[in-house]
């Protein structure tokens, strides 16, 4: 989804993952102590948090949830400009990036039709991976998620891995 990686070495009795996602390595974590418990047994599981992984995992969303951020406000404000431009028999006063939209509507809509979610699931990776990295280290941060919300309407790489670190 994403293109991050799970590396695993095992030998009996010893099992090592890295990744460069830390959602990914909560997740083998999770499995593993499930699978264990269900054995009834126990496993002793250690991993070390490498941070540089919260913002490298956000460039990688960078570029995508810009994209389709724009294309879904685009293609929000379509019907209100439409009838604007309506009123007024002209688009020469709208901004060019909303002249360019109403030019390729039937595209932009269908773009937006192909993947209705795909924003919402971007967003969702960065709100999993706030959460993951901070369960990693035993910090419940279920209060913030509301700012981290509100954050992500406007996503903005930069303070989004500022207020993952902080």
């Amino acid at each position: 989804r994403i293109n991050t990686h799970l590396y695993v070495q095992y030998r009996k009795g010893e099992a090592t993952f890295k990744t460069t996602s830390l959602s990914t390595l909560r997740v083998c974590r999770d499995y593993l102590n499930s699978v264990m418990t269900a054995k009834g047994k126990k496993a002793a599981v250690t991993f070390n948090v490498n941070e540089k992984s919260v913002p490298y995992v956000i460039s990688l969303l960078d570029e995508r949830l810009q994209y389709s951020s724009s294309l879904t406000n685009r293609v929000f404000v379509m019907d209100a400009l439409k009838e604007v431009v309506q009123q007024e028999n002209t688009s020469d006063f709208l901004p060019h990036i909303y002249a360019d939209a109403l030019n390729e509507e039937t595209k932009l809509r269908a773009e937006l039709a192909a993947a209705p979610s795909l924003l919402a699931e971007l967003r969702q990776v960065v709100v999993d991976l706030f959460l993951d990295f901070n369960k990693l280290k035993g910090v419940n941060v279920s209060a913030r998620l509301p700012d981290l919300r509100d954050l992500l309407q406007n996503f903005e790489a930069k303070a989004v891995t500022e207020f993952l670190m902080s």
